[in-house]
């Protein structure tokens, strides 16, 4: 099974774990880099979500606050037809959801 991420750089300790216990169940993948997304970085991310059998999204405050990248790999996610679980945090409202469900 190959597995892709979607967070928000804050949650980079977070995702590191999360990965670590995934890897158990197959490939995981997800920008691990701590620098801006540039479009060659997004080929690599395409990639790995055109790829991926299903695709997490780890949605907290911090993504919601900032949501243009995470939103651009869901929207890639959805387009190809994965299989999309998203990961909320219990400090997220609800109305920070409505972007996640259209």
């Amino acid at each position: 099974m190959r597995i892709f991420i979607s967070y928000s750089s804050p949650e980079s300790n977070i995702i590191s774990v999360l990965a670590d216990q995934l890897k158990l169940y197959g490939e995981v993948y997800y920008w691990d880099k701590d620098k801006a997304l540039e479009e060659s970085a997004w080929e690599q991310i395409f990639s790995w979500l055109d790829n991926s059998d299903i695709v997490l999204v780890l949605v907290t405050d911090a993504l919601i606050a900032r949501s243009m990248s995470v939103g651009r790999e869901v929207g890639r996610a959805k387009s190809g037809n994965k299989f999309i679980v998203p990961i909320v945090s219990s400090s997220v409202l609800k109305k920070g959801l409505v972007f996640y469900l259209i």
